[in-house]
């Protein structure tokens, strides 16, 4: 019994069918919504008319199969409806994409994501297991992200070949996708669960080094270095994983089915039981944004130094005052030599500024005295590490604001007496005549020039 379908209502009475999201050999997966609720799910359609009577059931044990099967990592079934012309199977809408499309953009996965996907998919792996059932076409594609933000969350999906297993080697049919098929299939011999952790050994193998274990220009030669060849771990594509990484997928790529680990033997390997320093710091690398752990340590002990309202900590503030200090201290000290004695008030004013952010008055006290030793307390109130800023504009404002106009600037000193300043008067204004007329001669030729005149009129002139 399901919720609503198989009781007489219609698919399109419960559900719209919305944008198609992808197609296989023999069904194709939309979104839809549920009309009352505006639920959005996955609606896996199949048309009975294109397909054959065995692959016909083969979609009842899919659903009897999938009904049965509630794990966190595996995709639930939601509903399912039969009608004449076509299956509607209604899961949960994963919403980031399959882990091929994820691969596809990353290349690569880091060793501790990929150990947590491993971790994941096994843990689903071993549920299925537990049940009694095969799923046989175990691929990236079948592996759905529950977020296009988290690369690790998946979930299994897509029990189209999934088998019941009754007892060990007793699974005969030929099924699964060529690149993750495992040795026993193509050999034709009897299997069981085992070549789902085949399938797993490939996906691991894709994850950490970007590539198959096994390629070929065509199926045949696919296949045959699947069956004969071993899987090969270079330096270049396998340098950056632990040993414990390494053995693992090794153990999940053994050509005998009896020596290849099981769900729950590999769920037991120190790989995914135990926590290895050098994944757990890639782990910690990767989450970070890409920043190492002396970075990370470095970020984390300037964020401490910062109080609860984000002001900057001590040791900055020093720094900001000593810059403060250079560019406020110098006005106060120009004042401290133009205006000979300070007024009262302004002591005054030094006084009360120490006693509220410095408590020392000694050196305050001494500015009405003595000029010079204004200058060196200014700049020990600008060393005061919380508000020396704000301490010193306010120390300059009293100080232009109640001290004395300045005096006029002072006189060039007189020359000396000894020498006459009329006659240097004189004869500065005698050389300006000169000057000016041997300008006017100039002129008067250049005049006389252009007019054709003789020039000894000018010098008559």
């Amino acid at each position: 019994m399901f919720p609503e379908g198989c009781q007489g209502k219609q698919f399109r009475e419960v559900y719209q069918l919305n944008k198609k999201l992808k197609s296989g050999t023999f069904s194709t997966v939309c979104r839809g919504v549920h009309r009352a609720t505006g639920r959005q799910v996955a609606v896996k359609c199949i048309l009975r008319k294109k397909i054959e009577p065995s692959v016909d059931a083969a979609v009842f044990e899919e659903v009897l199969i999938m009904s049965g099967l509630h794990h966190k990592y595996i995709c639930p079934m939601i509903d399912y409806f039969e009608e004449d012309r076509c299956h509607f199977v209604i899961m949960e809408l994963e919403k980031g994409g399959d882990l091929c499309e994820r691969l596809n953009d990353k290349t690569t996965y880091s060793e501790a994501d990929a150990r947590t996907v491993s971790r994941n998919i096994i843990e689903a792996m071993d549920f299925v297991h537990s049940k009694g059932f095969a799923h046989c076409d175990i691929k990236p594609r079948n592996y759905l992200l529950r977020s296009k933000r988290d690369d690790v969350d998946v979930r299994l999906a897509d029990f189209g070949f999934a088998q019941h297993v009754h007892a060990p080697n007793s699974l005969t049919s030929q099924c699964g996708t060529p690149f993750f098929v495992a040795p026993e299939v193509i050999n034709r011999k009897p299997y069981d669960q085992k070549v789902d952790m085949w399938s797993i050994g490939v996906t691991c193998f894709l994850l950490l080094c970007g590539d198959t274990p096994f390629n070929g220009k065509n199926r045949q030669q696919l296949f045959r270095r699947i069956s004969c060849d071993e899987p090969v771990f270079s330096d270049d594509k396998w340098g950056h994983v632990s040993n414990e990484g390494v053995d693992f997928v090794q153990q999940l790529l053994a050509k005998d089915p009896a020596k290849r680990m099981s769900a729950p033997q590999a769920l037991s390997h120190p790989w995914l039981a135990e926590t290895n320093s050098k994944v757990a710091q890639q782990h910690h690398h990767s989450m970070s944004g890409g920043a190492s752990s002396e970075e990370v340590l470095d970020r984390r002990q300037r964020a401490s130094s910062r109080g609860p309202s984000g002001q900057i900590s001590p040791g900055r503030s020093l720094r900001s005052s000593a810059k403060s200090s250079s560019q406020v201290t110098p006005r106060a000290n120009h004042h401290a030599n133009d205006v000979a004695p300070t007024p009262p008030t302004q002591s005054m004013s030094h006084e009360q500024v120490s006693r509220d952010r410095n408590k020392s008055t000694t050196n305050h006290r001494s500015v009405s005295r003595d000029p010079n030793t204004r200058t060196s307390s200014n700049r020990s109130v600008s060393r005061d590490p919380k508000k020396s800023t704000r301490n010193n504009r306010s120390v300059s404002r009293e100080s232009t604001s109640r001290a004395h106009p300045p005096p006029p600037k002072p006189q060039a000193p007189p020359r000396d007496s000894s020498v006459p300043t009329s006659i240097d008067e004189n004869a500065r204004l005698l050389d300006v005549i000169k000057g000016q007329d041997a300008k006017i001669e100039k002129l008067e030729r250049m005049v006389k020039r252009l007019l054709g005149e003789p020039e000894d009129d000018v010098h008559e002139c």
